[in-house]
């Protein structure tokens, strides 16, 4: 397939989408947005995947949108390399691109974004108090958004001084799949760092990470605030208006890792009675991952931070 390089073409599109969304008062992803352009989804995948666009698709995207493709804000012939060989740089990078596409189609300029953090489903909120956000910050389009955790656990009681609790759990986040984020600046990402009396170990990938939080020895169990206060759990990337990050706050409940409230082993008996209980008050009852049992759930959606706000 014959056509041009262009500079950052998969997030040029994702770009698009979100600007034509804004325009027409609808939500598109990649795939929705290219449905209604009447662009076919796998040619237009195999353009930023190679991120080089045909010209029958480059001239049909230039029309639906409203630009000129052969506007320096969409491709700089002088780019030269990495960092354009202008005096001053690029004149083709995304924040270049979203402000001129935003003008030629009569919207505002670029406006700050807030994580809408909806409120969190606990199974337990005396067992596990869990919620993520974005510590008030609002951020720039093309800059990373933060989420700060506030997490707060506690032994609880299945029958009366019997108390138990848990030696580790764990945080997972998620995009939707038609999502470009990526999560970065991982806590604990390959080295365990502290967090309240406890250490959290980054695991997963930039597009599913997680975060296991663990108590501080093998013979305590977590109990306290564990809450990145100053500094984030993780930056989330590329993210757009309207997509939704997940948060999952889970314990694997075959893993030996429920103890009794005293840092001492359970009998038989009890640890199968608080494995039924979780089992039967878990989250996740449909659709889990087998031996894991989700003490909270909660989504965030990008919203403008002027709406946040209101």
């Amino acid at each position: 397939m014959a056509g041009r390089q262009i500079f950052k073409l998969e997030r040029k599109i994702a770009i698009i989408a979100e600007v034509m969304g804004e325009r027409e008062g609808k939500t598109f992803s990649r795939k929705s947005f290219a449905e209604w352009a009447d662009l076919n989804y796998d040619s237009l995948k195999s353009c930023w995947g190679r991120n080089v666009i045909s010209l029958d698709i480059e001239t049909k995207l230039a029309a639906v949108a409203n630009f000129d493709r052969n506007g320096l804000a969409w491709y700089d012939p002088d780019r030269g390399g990495p960092s354009g060989s202008r005096a001053g740089g690029r004149k083709d990078d995304v924040d270049d691109f979203r402000r001129y596409l935003r003008a030629q189609n009569g919207l505002a300029g670029i406006d700050k974004r807030r994580l809408a953090d909806h409120r969190p489903d606990l199974m337990d909120e005396h067992l596990a108090n869990f919620a993520l956000d974005d510590g008030g910050q609002s951020s720039h389009p093309d800059g990373p958004a933060y989420l700060f955790l506030d997490l707060t656990l506690s032994p609880s009681y299945i029958a009366e001084g019997l108390a138990y609790g848990f030696q580790e759990v764990r945080v997972a986040l998620s995009l939707g799949s038609n999502s470009v984020g990526r999560f970065v600046e991982r806590l604990g990402r390959g080295r365990a760092s502290r967090l309240g009396n406890g250490t959290v170990i980054g695991g997963g990938t930039r597009h599913r990470p997680t975060f296991d939080i663990c108590a501080p020895t093998t013979e305590t169990i977590l109990n306290g605030e564990y809450v990145t206060k100053d500094q984030p759990l993780c930056q989330v990337e590329n993210i757009f208006l309207d997509d939704i990050i997940s948060a999952e706050l889970s314990v694997n409940i075959y893993s030996g890792k429920i103890i009794g409230a005293e840092g001492t082993n359970l009998p038989s008996d009890n640890k199968k009675a608080i494995v039924s209980m979780l089992i039967a008050k878990r989250l996740n009852r449909n659709d889990g991952v087998p031996g894991w049992a989700v003490l909270a759930q909660q989504r965030l959606t990008v919203v403008k931070a002027e709406d946040h706000d209101e």
